[in-house]
């Protein structure tokens, strides 16, 4: 089966950009946008060694700038498993790929650290490492959570999480529920949660338990929205 997905890159081409860094470069998303790209044409105009092509390129620019440049209700048509990737430190603040990935339904959002404008080269091993877990990851994983978490969670937007979720979110796969609850829950009243992995919020890694060699997939950084939900098993004993 294909696999259909939409990358999104947030990236704007800011020749000179080294040479001027104004503090008011950094601002929010929508119609404000275009602003950083005058900023970063007056740069370039500074910039020393100015040919033709990049000359081409202000002008490319300044015809941008005289246009929309909101196209957040159009994200929201889209109807495709997407992946938002991002950089902390690049000078387009996070802000702008936060509000991407909440314009997009169902789109998963991955803030890498310490990488900026280019993460593919900061830091290639974890961004397509990225890639590879957004195309090969289930539908469909499950979280098991205590019957008193789960009253609390349907008070809140989120579900609610035991201690042994402070590093990151367990979380398993079908075939791994029953060792889940059969050696974490034998004997216990508990709920199973089936979740929508596309509506999960944060960071999906594929890999070991500390001192264990069963793969899982944890969640770093991130929660388990009341949306992601799509099925709920109460388990009694």
């Amino acid at each position: 089966m294909i696999f259909r997905f939409l990358m999104i890159y947030l990236s704007l081409a800011m020749y000179g950009y080294s040479s001027y860094q104004p503090e008011e470069h950094f601002v929010p998303v929508g119609d404000a946008i275009p602003k950083t790209i005058e900023k970063s044409v007056f740069g370039c105009a500074k910039a020393p060694g100015l040919n033709d092509r990049r000359l081409m390129n202000i002008r490319n620019y300044e015809n941008l700038l005289s246009q929309s440049f909101n196209l957040h209700e159009r994200l929201k048509q889209l109807r495709i498993p997407t992946l938002v990737i991002h950089g902390d430190t690049d000078p387009i603040p996070p802000l702008t790929a936060e509000s991407t990935h909440k314009s997009i339904p169902n789109s998963q959002y991955v803030l890498m650290r310490q990488c900026g404008h280019f993460p593919y080269v900061e830091n290639p091993t974890v961004y397509f490492e990225q890639i590879d877990q957004f195309l090969e990851q289930p539908e469909y994983l499950y979280k098991v959570v205590s019957v008193g978490a789960w009253e609390e969670s349907v008070k809140t937007s989120e579900v609610v999480l035991s201690s042994a979720d402070k590093d990151f979110i367990h979380l398993a796969k079908e075939d791994q529920l029953s060792h889940v609850t059969e050696k974490f829950w034998k004997g216990k009243d508990y709920i199973v949660l089936k979740l929508a992995t596309q509506k999960l919020m944060g960071r999906l890694v594929y890999e070991t338990n500390p001192g264990g060699e069963t793969k899982y997939y944890h969640l770093y950084e991130g929660s388990i929205p009341l949306s992601a939900v799509v099925e709920v098993t109460k388990v009694c004993h």
